[in-house]
This record gives C-alpha cells, structure tokens and sequence, in this order.
C-alpha cells in the first residue's frame, strides 16, 4: 500500500486531499447550519410561549379593569387577549412534533375555552349590573385556576424548549469542532503521503 501511495503523483495527491478536505468543511458547515435552523425554530417556540403568558396576564388585566370600571372596551380586550392566546396555542401546537409538548397546547386550549366561558359570565353579570359579590367571587376562583393551568403548562412547555435549544446548541458546536479538526487532520495527513 506505501508503495503505491509513493507511486500517485503529487498533483493527484494534492487534489485528492483538497477533496478530501473540502467534503468534511461542507459536512461540518452543513451540520452547523442544521444546529442554527433548530436553534431558531426553539427559539421561535420559546417566544410563542412567552407571548401566551404575556396574553394570559394581560387578559387578567383587563378582566380586572372590567370588574372595576364596568366599561364594555375591558370585556373586548378580555376577549382579544383570549383569542390571541388560543391562536398561538394552536399554532405552536402545529409546529411542535413531540406529543407531550402538543398535549401542553391542547391544556393551553382546553384552559383558555374555561377561562372564557368564566369570563363571559362574569362580564354578562357585571354589564347587566346585578353582579353579586358570591357569584362573582366563585367565577372568580374558577377563572383563576383555568388562567393558571395555562399558564403552567406554557412554562412546562418553555423550560422543554430552553433545555432542547441549549443541547441543540452544545451539539452544533461538538460537531463542528469534530468535523472541523478531522478535516484538518485528515488533509495534513494526506499530505506527508
């Protein structure tokens, strides 16, 4: 085999280890690229779950403005803040691939129809004016828990995409390096032959 190697002409060496070299950098950019688009895509789901929470609080907000104020705009805030959160939920749901993350989604959706439902009542009985200070207290309880079961399963959902993305990350940059230092190695080597 070293005799055959020592018969290649120096040329056909050089190309092939120009080859050689230039295929592992293109692996190496090509794995780095793939680490960057998932990196993005976690990232776009983090920022979903966050815009759910933020929704969340300000549908709170705005229901708490209506109890006070007694004002129709709070109830149609309410009820945009609402629609917003069902609608980032379900996207997020769409673009997620793992089922335990879709069953977060679907906990999202499921608490935020519950909170509505709450909200609608309680927004009826304070509009009409005949709002008792028991029933709304009761709605109140159930609009709380519903807003927080959403909210918790949104943080469950973005710790997961946090911890995905930081892997996602580590592994990019190992294999990178790896691809990198092989390229080099491997050209080095090629040329001593």
């Amino acid at each position: 085999m070293w005799n055959a190697m020592k018969n290649i002409k120096i040329s056909s060496k050089i190309i092939a280890s120009l080859c050689l070299v230039f295929t592992l950098f293109g692996w190496a950019i090509h794995i780095e690229y793939d680490g960057i688009v998932k990196i993005a895509d976690r990232s776009s789901k983090s920022g979903d779950m966050q815009a759910i929470v933020i929704n969340i609080l300000e549908a709170r907000r705005h229901e708490k403005n209506l109890i006070i104020r007694g004002d129709t705009v709070y109830r149609d805030n309410t009820l945009k803040a609402i629609a917003e959160v069902r609608r980032l939920a379900q996207s997020a749901k769409e673009r997620f691939q793992q089922d335990s993350n879709k069953k977060l989604m679907d906990d999202v959706i499921s608490a935020t129809a519950d909170y509505e439902a709450e909200f609608r009542r309680l927004a009826e009985m304070i509009l009409a004016g005949g709002a008792q200070k028991t029933d709304m207290d009761e709605i109140d309880k159930k609009m709380v828990a519903a807003a927080r079961k959403a909210q918790n399963a949104c943080d469950v959902s973005l710790k997961d995409q946090q911890m995905e993305m930081a892997a996602t990350v580590v592994s990019a940059k190992r294999n990178s390096i790896i691809f990198s230092l092989l390229a080099v190695f491997l050209g080095g080597l090629a040329a001593f032959f």
